[in-house]
């Protein structure tokens, strides 16, 4: 399965907004030290086993999260998993029965579904039992944000680099918005409009002070 295809499939995801099992539905934002950052609530998020079969799109939508008077600034995606580094069995070695990798694997997460779509390989361990972590963060000036900012969804999915038919659970998924301020810009008439509005008044204070004097 090579990226093109892969864009192809998280464009249509967009326009569907079809996400998998795994999307956070809802958002907590502030409380705290953290007044200014929103996080997908964990309680929404139903792990997921992923495989070539399965439909391995899902996503975010913060429409209306964020309040008017503010903007992103920054993005997180964080994904936990386990079992990413194969298909394991039980054997006997030397007379004990051991859990045994046999056949290594690879997966990676795409982010967005554009033109401008990211990529990581998801990382792999020998340890069966230990979670893992893979993160993506997007701040201003990157390729992703302004999209992600003016279409407040995010999509991500999971395609394996073998052919081994193997899966991996997907355990967590939490995006962290920070937001900042939305700034203003002032008119460039403005200097000039308050300019004149203060030699009018200094004009007729003078006025009062010719008349005042001449009275």
């Amino acid at each position: 399965m090579n990226q093109q295809f892969l864009g192809t499939m998280g464009v249509m995801a967009l326009l569907l907004g079809s996400f998998g099992a795994a999307q956070a539905g809802s958002f907590t934002c502030g409380g705290g030290d953290k007044p200014d950052i929103c996080v997908s609530d964990s309680a929404d998020f139903t792990p997921a086993t992923i495989s070539d079969t399965s439909n391995n799109v899902y996503g975010f939508d913060w429409s209306g999260v964020i309040q008017p008077t503010k903007t992103e600034k920054k993005i997180t995606l964080n994904l936990t998993y386990e079992l990413t580094g194969g298909v394991w069995e039980r054997k006997l070695i030397k007379n004990k029965w051991k859990e045994v990798l046999t056949n290594d694997e690879s997966w990676s997460v795409f982010v967005d579904g554009t033109l401008n779509d990211e990529s990581k390989i998801l990382k792999t361990t020998d340890d069966h039992n230990k979670t893992l972590t893979t993160s993506f963060t997007w701040t201003s000036g990157d390729a992703l944000f302004a999209q992600l900012a003016s279409s407040n969804k995010l999509s991500y999915w999971f395609t394996e680099n073998t052919n081994l038919g193997d899966s991996f659970n997907l355990t967590s998924a939490k995006l962290s918005i920070e937001c900042q301020p939305t700034t203003v810009p002032i008119p460039a008439a403005a200097p000039l409009f308050l300019g004149g509005l203060s030699l009018v008044g200094w004009a007729g204070r003078r006025r009062r002070q010719r008349s005042m004097a001449g009275a």
